[in-house]
């Protein structure tokens, strides 16, 4: 007598299913860019504050459930439109204010692309310019799906 025995296996969907940071206008919905990511990865977004006329680095990392996390800013001078007094850790680093442990999460950001700004995301050794992606004045969506 013989018995067979079959073995299944169980496999998850989810678990194969991959994880990107997508740059879209988010007017027409028309993806600009985009790369893979995962839980933990960081990226910054940079820009040229349109008063100061100075860098802001934003930094971000990927969180639970494809939320944007903010957990660190840095700028080289104070004024309209820069934090001034927080609740977070403050410091000085190569001549620029650096606030970190910020542990903000979003959605998505939404930012309109302007050319004094020279909006830029830097991800993985990349440096990404938006003003070469679009034309000027687009409202561009940055999401993690």
């Amino acid at each position: 007598m013989f018995h067979v025995v079959i073995l299944t296996a169980c496999m998850n969907p989810a678990q194969d299913l991959k994880t990107f940071l997508y740059l879209v206008d988010a007017e027409t919905e028309q993806l600009i860019w985009s790369t893979e990511v995962s839980k933990g990865d960081q990226f910054v977004l940079e820009y040229i504050h349109s008063v100061h006329k100075t860098p802001v680095s934003d930094s971000y990392l990927i969180g639970e459930n494809n939320q944007i996390v903010l957990f660190r800013t840095a700028f080289s001078t104070f004024g309209a439109g820069m934090p001034y007094e927080a609740d977070y850790s403050f410091s000085i680093e190569d001549d620029r204010y650096v606030i970190s442990d910020l542990n903000l999460t979003f959605a998505e950001i939404l930012l309109r692309v302007v050319p004094i700004a020279e909006h830029r995301i830097i991800i993985n050794d990349d440096i990404i310019f938006m003003n070469d992606l679009v034309p000027q004045g687009t409202l561009l969506a940055i999401y993690v799906r």
